[in-house]
C-alpha cells in the first residue's frame, strides 16, 4: 500500500489510470491519446478490458476542481493539493487471472470502503478507483479528493488533516484489521520496507523526513537550552564557590593579623608587668611600697617568720642567707632562735 499526493500539474495522472480510452504504447512518450508508462512493458492488453472502476466518478483535473469549490464554497489555492492517490496490490494468494471478476470486485470493494472509512472521506469525494487487472499483479489506484469534515460541519480541502503522519501509520494495521473482520484471512497488505518504517511514497518520505529533522531540531534546542541553564548554573556556583573561598583566605588573613597583634600586645604587656615588678621593688628597697606591695611583703614576712621558727629543714646555705637577710633587721635570726645554728628554716 502506497499513499501519494498531487497538485495541479499531476492532472494527467487522473486520466492515466483510465485505460479504457487509450492504446498502450511503451516506446513513445505520453501523448493525448497514446499512454505510455515505465510500466507498459508488463502491461497485458489482452487483459485490460478486464479493468474496473469501483467508484461512478471518473473525474479529470477540471471535474476535481469544479468539485472541490462546489464542496467547499471556497476558491482552490495554488499549492493545494486536489487529490491524493491510494495504491493497494493483491495479496498473492488470492491473484486469479481466470477471469473470476467478481471475485476481484469483492476483494477491491472491502478495500474501497476500509479506505474511505479510514479517511473519513465520502463516495462523492473519490475522483476514480480504477482496479487494473491487465498487469502482474491485480491493484487499485483509489483518487480522492481530501475533503475534510470538521465536527461544526464546516467543510475544507485539506491533505494535512485528512491524512496526518501519525493516522498513515496506522493505515496498514487498520486496513489488514478491517479486511480480516470481513472474512479475508491471512492477509497482509504491508510490504517489508513500509513494516520497518521506510515510507514508500516519495512526498510522505520527504514529508516525514523534515518532520523528523523539525522535531530533532527541537528537541536539540531543548537540550541546548537545559545545557545552557546547566552551564549558568555552574557558572553561577563556581563564582559563589570562588567568593567564599576569597572571604576564606581574608578571614585567614585576618586571623594572622589579630595573631601577630595578640603576640605583640602580649609581649608589651610582659613588658608592662616586669616594669611595674621592678619599680614596685625599687619603691620597696626605699621604704615606700605602694598598697599591693605592702601586701605581698607582709605575706613574705609573715612566710619568712614562720619559716624560720621550724629551720629544722634548713641547709648551710640557706641559713647563711637567712643570716644575712635578718643582720639589718631589729629582730635578727640570733634573737629569734637565742644563738642556735642546728635549726633549719626558709626565706623567700
Amino acid at each position: 500500500m502506497e499513499i501519494k499526493k498531487y497538485h495541479k500539474g499531476d492532472g494527467h495522472l487522473l486520466s492515466h489510470v483510465d485505460r479504457s480510452t487509450r492504446e498502450i504504447d511503451a516506446t513513445r512518450p505520453y501523448e493525448s491519446g497514446v499512454l505510455s508508462t515505465p510500466n507498459a512493458s508488463d502491461i497485458d492488453p489482452s487483459r485490460t478490458h478486464l479493468n474496473f472502476n469501483l467508484s461512478e466518478n471518473n473525474r479529470h483535473l477540471n471535474d476535481v476542481l469544479d468539485y472541490i469549490r462546489e464542496t467547499t464554497g471556497r476558491p482552490v489555492r495554488k499549492n493545494a493539493v486536489l487529490f491524493f492517490s491510494t495504491w493497494v496490490v493483491m495479496p498473492k494468494q488470492y491473484q486469479r487471472f481466470d477471469g473470476d471478476l467478481e471475485f476481484a470486485h469483492h476483494f477491491f470493494e472491502d478495500i474501497y470502503d476500509t479506505l474511505l472509512l479510514f479517511y473519513g472521506l465520502e463516495d462523492s469525494d473519490v475522483a476514480s478507483a480504477w482496479v487494473h487487472m491487465d498487469e502482474t499483479r491485480p491493484h487499485l489506484h483509489l483518487y480522492t479528493s481530501p475533503i475534510y469534515r470538521a465536527e461544526d460541519g464546516t467543510l475544507s480541502n485539506c491533505f494535512e488533516r485528512v491524512v496526518p503522519k501519525r493516522k498513515y501509520w496506522k493505515l496498514h494495521s487498520f486496513t489488514e484489521d478491517m479486511m480480516r473482520s470481513k472474512g479475508w484471512e491471512d492477509i497482509e497488505l504491508m510490504s517489508g520496507t513500509t513494516r520497518e518504517g521506510n515510507w514508500a511514497v516519495r512526498d510522505l518520505k520527504r514529508n516525514g523526513a523534515k518532520e523528523k529533522v523539525r522535531e530533532l531540531n527541537e528537541l536539540l534546542a531543548k537540550k541546548q537550552a537545559e545545557l545552557d541553564q546547566l552551564n549558568q548554573n555552574v557558572n553561577s556556583q563556581t563564582e559563589l564557590l570562588r567568593k567564599f573561598m576569597k572571604e576564606e583566605r581574608e578571614k585567614e588573613k585576618r586571623l594572622r593579623e589579630l595573631q601577630e597583634s595578640t603576640e605583640i600586645l602580649q609581649g608589651e604587656m610582659d613588658r608592662l608587668n616586669r616594669d611595674i615588678l621592678r619599680s614596685r621593688t625599687e619603691l620597696a628597697k626605699q621604704g615606700t611600697p605602694d598598697a599591693e606591695t605592702k601586701i605581698l611583703l607582709n605575706h613574705k614576712k609573715e612566710l619568712i617568720r614562720s619559716l624560720i621558727e621550724h629551720p629544722e629543714n634548713l641547709t648551710a646555705g640557706e641559713r647563711m642567707e637567712l643570716m644575712n637577710l635578718n643582720s639589718n633587721q631589729k629582730e635578727g635570726f640570733y634573737d629569734i632562735h637565742q644563738g642556735r645554728f642546728d635549726k633549719r628554716g626558709h626565706i623567700l
